[in-house]
């Protein structure tokens, strides 16, 4: 029995013999595989980590950059621009108002007078516009002179405007019940828009406030439609 127990002992050496080189060899090969699944598992979880990380900041910056959006505040901002630019408006026409009339104080050595010769002297001149922006600049200043105004019809009257010219007559007029000019300037406008019986009525009336609107009457082209009627001739009977 001991023979054959020292077979069999020699036999279970040789197995190990035979087994023992493939099993040194192949150990390092599965550990190496077992380290590389390891290793991919773990890139694999970082990876999709990563991928999750990323998505959920890219969430939030596009969550952030939504309600930070402009949208809301777009009706405020055109409310607001619109208000500033009403204020702007009313701020303007406040400026317009309160700077329209004003002018530059009026120099001491300026009088109504004044004005009065230097627009006179461009009427004689026929600078009909000078003359008229004189008056006018005036008028400014010396807003109820009777003269001003009657010498501003006279220049409209000039110019071909008897319409305009017929305001400022009536204007002057009737500050003065004596005044002689604007009524007898009167009865030239409306002899000049053919308007006749007006024009008798107001010469008349400059002709009783002054024999001297008679010997103007005479000889004024304004009057020309005028000669040949009974009332006119009557008027101007004397001359």
């Amino acid at each position: 029995m001991s023979s054959i127990y020292d077979a069999l002992q020699r036999i279970q050496a040789e197995k190990s013999a035979w087994s023992s080189p493939v099993i040194k060899e192949n150990s390092p090969v599965k550990g190496k595989t077992a380290w590389l699944i390891v290793s991919a598992v773990l890139i694999s979880s970082f990876c999709t980590a990563g991928a999750f990380y990323g998505f959920s900041v890219m969430g939030q910056k596009k969550t952030a950059a939504l309600n930070a959006s402009p949208i809301a505040a777009v009706p405020a901002a055109k409310e607001a621009g619109l208000e500033a630019g009403a204020t702007a408006r009313e701020n303007l026409s406040a400026d317009v108002r309160v700077r329209e009339p004003a002018l530059p104080a009026l120099p001491a050595s300026e009088t109504v007078d004044g004005y009065l010769r230097l627009g006179e002297q461009y009427f004689t001149e026929k600078d009909y516009d000078k003359a008229l922006l004189t008056y006018t600049k005036a008028l400014h200043y010396f807003r109820k002179d009777e003269r001003l105004l009657n010498n501003i019809g006279s220049v409209f009257l000039a110019k071909g405007q008897a319409d305009k010219a017929i305001h400022y007559f009536k204007e002057s007029s009737g500050i003065s019940s004596a005044s002689v000019e604007p009524v007898y300037n009167l009865a030239c406008a409306y002899a000049v828009l053919g308007e006749k019986a007006k024009a008798v009525s107001y010469l008349k009336q400059a002709c009783s406030r002054s024999s001297e609107a008679k010997t103007w009457a005479a000889s004024d082209p304004d009057l020309a439609n005028l000669r040949g009627l009974k009332q006119f001739d009557r008027i101007i009977g004397a001359q």
